[in-house]
């Protein structure tokens, strides 16, 4: 019996696993949409949703469908440039019974058609010389598309300039990002909903900002970044599910102080195989149970030598109000008192590689990049997912188990890779399954990670060491 077993740890996944919480099951059904005509598809085959918050805007969705030839080459591929794609989430039983009491959720994409398939789309081909309901009985297609959020293509595209004035950061960004929600649509259909903003770091008032006409809105929250500072670790901004999301990125503290979070519990690899239950809920928490494996990546080394591991910077309002004292005909100048030096992490021996920065006001975003540096990459397997339950800006924290007691690591959502599939091989649409790939970035310096990641238990992860 591992230590595991022996650990309160054991009793959550229990508590978990034997929970009273119904299984949450679910299929998909899907339409396409052309003008004012709608066409069922007969099933969908697949569901892959990635999301980098580090590098993208938006979620990057791929779907493999089945559905008649006929349909798909008369009916949708000719309006290819002007089609929405409906996606319906149906609660049902464990036998794939739809569950009534409960609201089935949908979604309203726009549709890239990425995978156009020749033999029956060829007009010399007599299989195309018929009605479209004559071929969709001769012959079915798998047809992969790939969705973009409804409005991504306005907002990507749309620019405005303005000044901000006599206001703090976090009211900046929300004032504006609420003003140009409305101004994308009207469309109560596809209308953006809300901006979800974490109260910035900086609080304080932006005297004048001018931001500058043919900006982009998807640049609006770096640019103020760059010029003011929001956070001093990182700054995400995403657009999911008609919501803007700004937040701090590589803060992974941020779970000590909210009380809604998601809490990973470690499992040893192939401990609970095959389980129907992996997480429960609660009224502000979702407390997920690890059975997939991780995997821990460390790249601080590689950044702390390259790019360095703390910075040193002039402060420009000093270099005119503090910089200096001159008294009795003789300048003192205090280099305490005009410079900022950090570190971000300790190095072996404390050798440190400290950059020197242009002089600036602006912290923030000098120790976000260092923030970007100094944490570990861990990857965690969530089988039987539900991907609804990751929202791009929620606080994280992992729980390992040591000599039978658990130890709790603040975490940082850096990504997610969600892939759906039905495991019916007929035609016919039968319960779905999600298996969950999340990216967190995790406190390098804390023992209990180093513990973790560099005395070796393989049936439990995974280390890998990234020196290049």
């Amino acid at each position: 019996m591992s230590s595991f077993d022996n650990s309160t740890l054991a009793i959550e996944a229990e508590s978990i696993i034997r929970g009273t919480q119904a299984i949450r099951s679910w299929t998909y059904n899907a339409q396409f949409i052309v003008g004012n005509e709608h066409y069922d598809v007969l099933k969908v085959i697949s569901i892959d949703e990635e999301a980098d918050y580090t590098q993208d805007f938006a979620d990057n969705i791929r779907v493999e469908v089945l559905m008649g030839a006929g349909t798909y080459a008369k009916k949708i591929l000719p309006f290819k440039e002007n089609v929405r794609f409906k996606l319906d989430r149906v609660p049902t039983d464990m036998e794939g019974s739809e569950r009534r009491e409960m609201s089935i959720e949908s979604r309203l994409y726009n549709v890239i058609i990425a995978d156009v398939q020749a033999p029956q789309m060829a007009g010399s081909t007599p299989e195309y010389n018929v009605d479209a309901d004559t071929m969709d009985i001769m012959s079915l297609l798998r047809v992969t598309i790939e969705l973009t959020e409804i409005n991504i293509d306005l907002i990507r595209t749309m620019e405005f300039g303005t000044v901000l004035t006599a206001m703090r950061p976090t009211e900046a960004v929300r004032s504006t990002l609420s003003y140009m929600k409305d101004k994308i649509t009207q469309d109560i259909e596809s209308k953006i909903k809300y901006v979800n903003i974490v109260d910035t770091d900086n609080d304080t008032i932006i005297e004048q900002l001018v931001i500058p006409h043919g900006t982009k809105v998807v640049d609006f929250p770096d640019y103020v970044h760059n010029r003011v500072g929001l956070y001093n670790a990182g700054l995400g901004f995403f657009y999911r599910d008609l919501c803007f999301y700004v937040w701090p990125l590589y803060n992974f503290k941020r779970a000590e102080h909210s009380e809604r979070k998601i809490t990973f519990i470690i499992a040893p690899q192939n401990r609970f195989p095959g389980i129907e239950r992996t997480y429960r809920t609660t009224a502000n928490q979702v407390i997920v149970l690890i059975t997939g494996g991780a995997t821990v990546i460390d790249t601080s080394e590689h950044f702390a030598q390259n790019e360095g591991s703390g910075i040193r910077m002039a402060n420009a309002s000093d270099l005119l109000e503090s910089f200096a004292k001159t008294s009795k005909g003789r300048t003192a100048v205090k280099r305490s008192e005009g410079v900022t030096e950090m570190v971000g992490m300790q190095r072996a021996g404390e050798l440190n590689k400290v950059v020197t920065r242009p002089s600036s006001n602006n912290i923030y975003r000098e120790t976000s990049a260092i923030a970007a540096r100094v944490g570990n990459r861990m990857m965690v397997v969530w089988q039987n997912s539900d991907p609804s339950l990751v929202e791009p800006d929620i606080p994280c924290e992992v729980i390992i188990e040591k000599n039978g007691l658990p130890i709790f690591l603040g975490a940082a959502l850096l990504g997610s890779h969600h892939f759906t599939g039905s495991p019916s091989n007929s035609a016919k649409a039968g319960l779905h399954r999600t298996t969950s790939l999340l990216t967190l970035y995790v406190d390098r310096d804390t023992p209990e990670v180093k513990e973790y990641r560099d005395t070796i238990n393989k049936d439990w992860y995974n280390p890998v060491a990234v020196d290049e």
